[in-house]
């Protein structure tokens, strides 16, 4: 059974197709939030002509109704980001959006964005499929900016190795140390205060002395 939605002045606008023959049909708002990211497929595609790189970008979430805006950030394998500014950012283009940039990415990043601005999620870290060959130029910058954020990683290990080993550790020997003395105050106390008591106890129980009239 058919149904369907129509104005007077305008062509028809939902058209729903039901298995079951019911002459009823119902219309709500709906919000889809997958908990799967988002699926993307990047490719690079060179040109001999003026020697230069672009790499397209096709996103897509299937189920998410709240996507206004697609922004697309070159990373490393890790997920690195090179700049807090996206590289290519374009509206939502119905199911499927393709954006692109000048320039080649090994690997990118995709985040859906709403109509507030507010981050909705992000997809994993892609790799990019090279379809024609790339210039030595090109293929040689993005092995530098990869071994230059490689090394950027590694030293921001070491400095938070360093810190820890500098500051934290100590800090929390000295936490755990008055931790302990604290317990071993308290239990100090409660043992010393219940000694008294009952010394209070036997003292107030004794018999008193008897005196002959």
């Amino acid at each position: 059974m058919q149904h369907h939605i129509m104005r007077v002045s305008s062509p028809m606008l939902i058209e729903s197709n039901s298995w079951l023959k019911c002459y009823r049909t119902y219309k709500f708002s709906f919000v889809g939030k997958p908990s799967a990211p988002p699926d993307v497929h990047s490719l690079a595609t060179g040109s001999d002509e003026d020697n230069t790189t672009t790499t397209l970008v096709h996103v897509s979430w299937n189920g998410a109704t709240e996507v206004k805006t697609w922004n697309l950030y070159k990373t490393d394998d890790v997920g690195n980001i090179d700049s807090p500014k996206p590289v290519a950012a374009l509206p939502r283009m119905g199911f499927e959006t393709t954006l692109s940039f000048k320039g080649f990415a090994s690997y990118v990043i995709a985040e859906a964005m709403d109509r507030h601005g507010a981050v909705l999620g992000r997809s994993e870290v892609i790799q990019t499929v090279v379809l024609a060959r790339l210039s030595t130029v090109t293929i040689a910058r993005e092995s530098e900016w990869l071994n230059r954020k490689n090394r950027r990683t590694d030293t921001t290990r070491q400095a938070i190795w360093l810190m820890r080993v500098i500051y934290i550790n100590p800090l929390v020997s000295f936490a755990n140390g008055l931790f302990c003395g604290m317990t071993l105050l308290v239990a100090s106390r409660a043992l010393w205060k219940a000694k008294w008591s009952r010394r209070r106890n036997d003292s107030g129980h004794k018999q008193l002395p008897q005196y002959d009239e």
